[in-house]
C-alpha cells in the first residue's frame, strides 16, 4: 500500500462537510424538540 496524504485543502473541505452535517443534524433535533414543546 502506498502512503499518500491528501492536500490540506481537500482535508479542510472534508472537515467542513463533516462539521456542516453535524450542525444540520443538531438543528434538526432542536427543531423537533421545539415542535414537540409547542404541542404541549
Amino acid at each position: 500500500m502506498t502512503n499518500f496524504k491528501f492536500s490540506q485543502a481537500f482535508e479542510a473541505a472534508i472537515e467542513a462537510k463533516v462539521t456542516a452535517n453535524q450542525r444540520t443534524e443538531q438543528a434538526e433535533r432542536e427543531l423537533a424538540r421545539l415542535k414537540f414543546e409547542a404541542e404541549q
